[in-house]
């Protein structure tokens, strides 16, 4: 009899000892679970820990997803755009902030490439691979930038178009942000200038290899 309680007694130490031993993921017991696990709502986090929340595991998928920025605020290292689409007086007006330097016209000929390129061109004057010399799946050119219309244009002008598009051209406010719409700027006054166009902002766009 003695022997049989002995082996229960032991059996039954065994198998604590084996549900409570590091197992793969799982560490044995948790010491205080909530430093592991937090009692708050983690946005954008995954992982419903039952222990610690209150409610269905929908409800936590509720309170974990993304939410809308509260009205007012900006986010960081963005800029506010005073100026609606309509409002294009002020908006033209506005000078290139952006200082260019070597860097940054490296910079603002990739972004041109990628995102004005297929339409305007390489030389910014229409015929790009949309239209392809009329060959392209766009019939009508897109506008040539280094006409004296858009020469005589102010920055602001650009920057505005390039902000929430006219006509054909949709908006690239969503692609670009602040610095790198007055970049592309900076690079079409630059194809403007390989025309023979004055210009307007730093002699440097004329000859990026200055400095």
């Amino acid at each position: 009899m003695k022997r049989l309680i002995y082996l229960a007694i032991t059996s039954v130490l065994l198998f604590f000892y084996a549900k409570c031993t590091e197992r793969g993921d799982f560490a044995g017991k948790e010491y205080m679970p909530d430093m592991a696990h937090p009692v708050s709502y983690e946005a954008q986090l995954n992982n419903n820990f039952y222990w610690n929340h209150f409610g269905t595991e929908e409800d936590y998928r509720y309170y974990a997803q993304a939410r809308k920025p509260a009205n007012g605020t900006i986010a960081r290292g963005k800029h506010l755009y005073h100026f609606s689409k309509s409002d294009t007086t002020a908006a033209y007006a506005q000078k290139n902030p952006v200082v260019l330097t070597k860097a940054g016209f490296e910079r603002a000929e990739q972004l041109y490439g990628v995102y004005c390129g297929v339409c305007h061109g390489k030389t910014a004057e229409g015929n790009g691979q949309l239209y392809g010399d009329g060959s392209g799946p766009y019939g009508q050119m897109p506008q040539n930038l280094t006409k004296p219309e858009y020469i005589a244009a102010g920055d602001g002008r650009i920057y505005h178009t390039i902000m929430y598009g006219i006509r054909s051209m949709g908006a690239y406010k969503d692609k670009l942000n602040e610095e790198e719409r007055w970049l592309v700027v900076h690079y079409i006054r630059y194809l403007q200038a390989q025309k023979g166009a004055k210009p307007s902002v730093d002699a440097f766009i004329a000859n990026p290899n200055a400095r």
